[in-house]
């Protein structure tokens, strides 16, 4: 089971997957591979009425803390979804953070590199927290892929 993680970033090797740019279509959904468009939607974007206004009259915008916390808030809410269906229905599957429903690649919105070591500790706390049956690494992986402008 892997889990993709495509990024907007100057950031790593890809590694199955040549150069994906952003809006590249890699695939439909299928039963074995899943897709979820990177939104603010699940922890938020809080700002408060001085910061709207400095983004706006600047504009210069950094929400890296709230990517942040955002891919935190997907990792608890589906990485024990995918995984428990994915182990229990005995498929290989794949789950991708950053491309939408319909297969396009649009990535999350992180200015610099992306701290990848971070979230991956992050997810597999989580996955041990939701999962303790699931204490090997041998179930899962995870890939941070470069998104090409």
């Amino acid at each position: 089971m892997t889990f993709n993680f495509p990024i907007h970033s100057d950031l790593l090797d890809l590694p199955d997957l040549d150069e994906i740019q952003y809006d590249d279509f890699i695939g439909k959904e299928t039963l074995n591979c899943e897709y979820k468009e990177f939104t603010f939607n699940n922890a938020g974007l809080p700002l408060d009425e001085n910061s709207a206004e400095y983004y706006c009259y600047t504009n210069k915008f950094e929400f890296n803390p709230y990517v942040i916390t955002n891919l935190i808030q997907y990792f608890k809410q589906y990485l024990p979804k995918y995984i428990s269906a994915f182990i229990n229905s005995n498929i290989d599957g794949e789950f991708y953070i950053g491309v939408n429903d319909y297969g396009f690649v649009k990535g999350i919105p992180y200015c610099g590199n992306l701290p990848c070591d971070y979230l991956e500790n992050e997810a597999r706390k989580i996955i041990t927290i939701y999962m303790k049956y699931l204490n090997d690494n041998k179930y899962y992986s995870f890939d941070f892929n470069k998104i090409i402008n």
